[in-house]
């Protein structure tokens, strides 16, 4: 009730700030995990440059061959032939060449995957620069609200969470007064029956 009753200018200022907050937030329309998918992208956008000479030297090296060797792929098919050979001679090394050849498809996977990604690498100055503007924007409601994102959107729902009771201050005080009232009423009766 005292903190209801508060004067008028009080609750205009918390007013305007609460809703300065909220304003604040809302406009951020920030979003749970947000802020790791976009250190992430950073991540990504910052060593593009990096990742595609990585995973082109590791597809070429793999599909390709370098310096005049051959590529892994064709020495491990070579590989694969030569076992199959042998186990036509001896049925024993059946799991050798089978395992060999596990191996070939999976690199065959690892090399159209790297091929894939080679290609998807984003060389995107301004993407970078936007990624880095919205962070920006979250460290600062971070400074102002919590330490995370979650903590930053539960400071907007207590924020408007207050709006809502100044909103109805002068009723709830009302609701309030007549339960002191009635309190008072059940104290005194009690108390006449203690005495």
């Amino acid at each position: 009730m005292q903190a209801l009753a508060r004067s008028e200018r009080e609750l205009a200022l918390r007013q305007d700030r609460l809703e300065y907050v909220v304003n604040e937030i809302d406009e951020a329309r920030l979003k749970p995990g947000e802020e790791e998918r976009l250190n992430h992208e950073r991540k990504l956008l910052a060593n593009a440059e990096k990742l595609s000479m990585l995973s082109g030297a590791a597809y070429t090296r793999l599909y390709e061959g370098a310096d005049d060797q051959p590529s892994i792929m064709d020495a491990l098919s070579e590989v694969v032939k030569t076992l199959a050979q042998l186990e036509r001679l001896d049925e024993t090394l059946v799991e050798s060449r089978e395992t060999t050849e596990q191996a070939f498809y999976l690199l065959e996977d690892v090399a159209r995957t790297l091929g894939s990604y080679r290609d998807e690498i984003e060389f995107n100055p301004e993407r970078l620069q936007a990624v880095e503007q919205r962070l920006d924007l979250i460290f600062k409601l971070k400074r102002k609200y919590g330490d995370s994102i979650d903590d930053i959107l539960a400071a907007a729902d207590q924020a408007r969470t207050e709006l809502e009771e100044i909103a109805h201050a002068e009723e709830r005080l009302r609701e309030l007064a007549a339960i002191e009232e009635k309190l008072l009423r059940q104290i005194g009766e009690l108390g006449l029956e203690l005495s």
